[in-house]
């Protein structure tokens, strides 16, 4: 039961979607992607953020998500990093029913200035072509872009100095916090007008240690999704690591949402 001090926030928040990050649920998809779509249907989900599509097509994923009245409202497959594959990316877009594709970078995209510098070059250059076939493109992040630089500023602020405003955010509001040392709303108020999608997750603010579900962790939830803008129209709830039964987890982080009245 959620208590009256949350419970208190219900009435003041327009209803957003509510997806998950099925890269949460690899190891039931890697068995049972059918059962597995089908169970999160059957939970009250209207929406999936894919992370792979197994033996099928995009077009067969497509349409079994579909046909459980499940929406893919955006996928992080593939990733839109490279020149060389933006065209595999813009066909598996389009087979969604996508106009826009994720981006982001790794460990050593983010270690210093050179290699953010060359790393926002090659992102220059995938959205040169993006953006002339007619698609946004949106980058998602992890804590490494949240961590400081020698004169303070964010990793991530420098990067946003060398790519183009039309890159937008699907802010990962748990690892923008960079494990406490951050503070997500002040992130969100930042770049509130990049913010187009929300990566919603908890945890305990531990390096190595699982996410546990909305609301059991040291993450502001209601704060969080309060601050968001009114661009982010869907909220994906998602799991690095889970140390309980990952469907129980996903459950009872829809349902906290739900509750919140933040969502359906």
């Amino acid at each position: 039961m959620i208590s009256n001090r949350i419970n208190k926030w219900k009435v003041q928040e327009k209803m957003r979607r509510i997806s998950v990050q099925l890269w949460s649920l690899r190891n039931p998809m890697q068995k049972d992607i059918p059962g597995t779509l089908k169970r999160l249907a059957d939970m009250g989900f209207k929406a999936v953020e894919p992370a792979g599509f197994g033996e099928y097509s995009a077009l067969d994923f497509k349409k079994m998500c579909n046909d459980l009245g499940l929406d893919i409202p955006s996928s992080h497959t593939p990733w839109a990093n490279d020149p060389a594959t933006i065209s595999e990316a813009m066909d598996m877009a389009h087979a969604l029913g996508l106009n826009w594709m994720v981006c982001g970078g790794g460990v050593p995209d983010f270690e210093n200035t050179d290699t953010i510098k060359r790393f926002a070059d090659k992102i220059n250059a995938v959205y040169e072509v993006a953006s002339r076939n007619g698609f946004t493109m949106f980058q998602h992040n992890h804590a490494f872009e949240f961590e400081r630089m020698d004169d303070g500023r964010l990793k991530y602020e420098f990067y946003h100095d060398l790519v183009p405003e039309a890159i937008k955010m699907e802010l990962d509001t748990y690892w923008c916090a960079n494990f406490g040392a951050e503070n997500p709303v002040d992130i969100i108020k930042k770049y509130s007008d990049r913010i187009v999608l929300a990566h919603i997750k908890d945890g305990l603010f531990e390096r190595n240690v699982p996410n546990v579900a909305l609301g059991e962790g040291k993450m502001d939830i209601p704060a969080v999704v309060k601050a968001l803008p009114e661009t982010v129209k869907t909220l994906v709830i998602e799991f690095d690591e889970c140390g309980t039964d990952i469907f129980e987890a996903v459950r009872k982080s829809r349902n906290y949402l739900v509750e919140l009245g933040f969502g359906e």
